[in-house]
């Protein structure tokens, strides 16, 4: 919990492969405290908002005692104090989570951690998606842009425009199921590219 006790963990020769900082804001956790009943019976956990319980067992739950917004305050204080301390010693093998989102998917993002498939990073952000296999690109290649592009390429061998390439560009613009705009506009006409010297050059 303190910058102190990772310098003894460290002294002991105890290095943590993995450091994860579930980041929640303040107000947030404190609703997630203050909600939070047990049943004394079953041992299980419910929260009045979040997870509530059955109406049948609504009078024999109870709270704990340092689950107020009071002491709950007093625990975020002493956390924001002593955060950036611990993070000194253990950035190089941390990832700050983002805590606000769905269980499965901030367990997903715990367990890809652990196992190496994403990198360290207190940037918050959520990991990329993994890349495909070779085989899957492929397949989308061949079911979708190879389609895409002989359409592309039969309207320009039809329309023999004077300038291929922005026919081209445009062509894709319009036709493109996605609908991408470039400023709001159609691709401008643009110089066809040169192949080889220029004429000044060559006669120089």
């Amino acid at each position: 919990r303190t910058g102190a006790q990772a310098m003894a963990l460290k002294s002991q020769g105890i290095e943590p492969e993995h450091f994860i900082l579930l980041e929640v804001p303040d107000e947030v956790l404190v609703e997630r405290c203050v909600g939070r009943r047990t049943d004394p019976v079953t041992g299980k956990i419910y929260h009045m908002t979040m997870n509530p319980p059955p109406a049948d067992i609504l009078d024999r739950l109870t709270q704990r005692s340092d689950d107020t917004a009071e002491a709950m305050g007093k625990r975020i204080v002493m956390y924001h104090q002593n955060v950036s301390s611990i993070i000194t010693y253990y950035e190089c093998v941390a990832r700050k989570i983002n805590g606000l989102r769905a269980k499965d998917t901030i367990f997903e993002e715990i367990g890809r951690f652990i196992d190496g498939d994403i990198p360290c990073d207190m940037s918050g952000r959520p990991p990329r998606k993994p890349y495909p296999a070779p085989e899957q690109a492929q397949m989308y290649v061949q079911a979708n842009l190879q389609p895409f592009l002989v359409k592309a390429l039969t309207a320009l061998a039809k329309a023999k425009p004077e300038k291929p390439l922005s026919f081209l560009a445009n062509w894709m613009l319009e036709n493109n199921p996605n609908k991408p705009v470039v400023n709001g506009d159609k691709v401008k006409d643009e110089p066809e590219p040169k192949f080889g010297r220029d004429k000044t050059m060559a006669e120089k």
